[in-house]
């Protein structure tokens, strides 16, 4: 008895990951996976570690790293003023300081950080909490090196500079985000729940 060869039009067509090749490199999943940083970070300012809206964005965000893990074993991004690239891409952009994740770590003197396979099985939480503690420090006070130093992550490895001789300009003291967190966050759940309905 033989088999009948299957159709190679049911089959999936999963493109391989080839690196000097920038059609096959996930660029999609990796802006949608700092999309899911932002909302997770933000939700860690408004609720407590077990509240479901807040279990909900760090869940998406553990599962948009798992897809990645898939297909490579680190992200190593690059950070500028009001943007973070991968291979020469953009994939995170924001012109608000106050807001952005960029902004964020590049006043700091960050200018590269890997995200290493794991992280969101060991040091999410963690990473979340040393960014967000990041966003309220004064100008006096640590840095976000300081940090960094301090909770000693080993999936979340970066690479910086000295700031005060590139000589960049911090925000000024007491921005923030002019409607408030409560107001973000009430606006990104509404539009996940009208994509639900939808689909």
């Amino acid at each position: 008895m033989t088999e009948t060869p299957a159709d190679p039009r049911e089959q999936p067509t999963e493109v391989a990951l080839d690196w000097d090749d920038p059609a096959t490199l996930p660029f999609g999943e990796v802006k949608e996976l700092f999309v899911s940083l932002g909302k997770a970070l933000r939700a860690q300012q408004l609720y407590d570690a077990n509240n479901p809206v807040y279990q909900r964005f760090i869940t998406q965000l553990g599962l948009g790293l798992a897809r990645l893990w898939e297909k490579m074993d680190r992200l190593q991004v690059q950070v500028e003023e009001d943007r973070l690239t991968w291979m020469g891409e953009e994939v995170y952009h924001k012109t608000t300081r106050t807001d952005s994740l960029a902004f964020l770590l590049f006043k700091d003197g960050i200018r590269e950080f890997t995200i290493h396979e794991g992280l969101e099985e060991h040091e999410l939480p963690a990473l979340l909490q040393v960014l967000n503690r990041a966003r309220d420090l004064r100008p006096e006070g640590d840095d976000l090196l300081t940090i960094l130093w301090e909770s000693d992550l080993q999936y979340f490895t970066y690479t910086y500079v000295d700031v005060l001789a590139e000589g960049v300009e911090l925000p000024t003291p007491g921005e923030g985000f002019p409607g408030g967190f409560q107001e973000i966050i009430e606006e990104e759940l509404a539009g996940e729940t009208e994509e639900a309905e939808g689909q």
